[in-house]
This record gives C-alpha cells, sequence and structure tokens, in this order.
C-alpha cells in the first residue's frame, strides 16, 4: 500500500510540475529600424526618424516584465581594414522595450553582438550586417537565452567575412 500512495504522489508531483508555466525568457528580435516609427504622425519626432534612418537594425527585447529595468548593449565585432575590430554601438531606446542600434563607423565585415538583460533575464544574439553595412542578415542571425559567448562570436565574425 506505501507503494502505491508514493507512486501516485509521484505520478501528481510530475503531473504538476509539467502543468506549471514556463519560467520567464528573455529573447531578442530585430527588424527594420522603421519598424520602432509611431504609427501616429506626433509619436514619431524628428529626432527618432533620424535615429532610425541611421540605424543598421531595430531591436525589441520580449519577454521583460519591467521594462524600467531593461539595457541592451550592441558591440561591432568583425574586420575593417584587414585587421580584427571590436567597437561599441550606439543604442538609443525608441519605444519601451525597443531600441535601434547604429552601424559601425568603419567599413568592413561586421556582426552585432547583442546583449540584454532584464532583472535576473539575459538574452543574446548574434546578427551579421550585409557587405553594403545598410542592413542586417536575418538568415544568418542566431539567438541566445543567454549572452553569446567569445567563441560564438569569433565563429560568427569568421562565417560572415567568408560570405
Amino acid at each position: 500500500m506505501k507503494t502505491v500512495a508514493t507512486l501516485i504522489a509521484l505520478t501528481v508531483t510530475t503531473a504538476l510540475a509539467a502543468a506549471a508555466p514556463a519560467a520567464d525568457k528573455l529573447q531578442l528580435v530585430v527588424g527594420q529600424p522603421f519598424a520602432v516609427l509611431g504609427t501616429e504622425p506626433s509619436a514619431t519626432t524628428a529626432n527618432m526618424k533620424a535615429n532610425a534612418k541611421n540605424a543598421a537594425m531595430a531591436v525589441r527585447a520580449d519577454g521583460c516584465s519591467n521594462v524600467s529595468t531593461l539595457r541592451l548593449t550592441a558591440t561591432a565585432e568583425g574586420t575593417a581594414a584587414g585587421k580584427r575590430r571590436t567597437a561599441p554601438l550606439s543604442v538609443v531606446a525608441a519605444a519601451p522595450g525597443a531600441f535601434t542600434i547604429a552601424r559601425p563607423q568603419e567599413t568592413g565585415a561586421w556582426v552585432v553582438a547583442l546583449v540584454a538583460t532584464c532583472g535576473k533575464l539575459t538574452a543574446g544574439g548574434l546578427v551579421p550586417l550585409l557587405p553594403n553595412g545598410a542592413t542586417f542578415d536575418r538568415a544568418h542571425s542566431t539567438f541566445y537565452e543567454r549572452a553569446p559567448t567569445a567563441a560564438e562570436i569569433e565563429k560568427a565574425v569568421k562565417d560572415n567575412a567568408a560570405r
């Protein structure tokens, strides 16, 4: 009888664990810079338009329950003038949970390394820029539920330079 009670308790516990909602997770979504512009003309300032026009991409963080704690960094990783380079990129808040990311200043083969935090949650991404630098390569972008590792960044840089 004790074995049956233990088995029932184990089954109920397993069922409750399976039915529990998944833990919160932070996810990054990239899009064209104009995506952050408001649909209302009054909501779109001249400064927002200028930032979007000069940006490589827009980034939205989904899953952050308190956007006031949301932080996003962007770093250009790649090669310019035949040398390996790393350069911080300007990140401009465009709307709650949405940002524009500046283009790298130098011409080169670039991957944008993204890291977002919201409280205890972290998300990251590696987004290659197309050779013209005007936009990003969604098909070769990779996203993580953590910051990208140095090895992942180096692999993305090498793969992007080879394209």
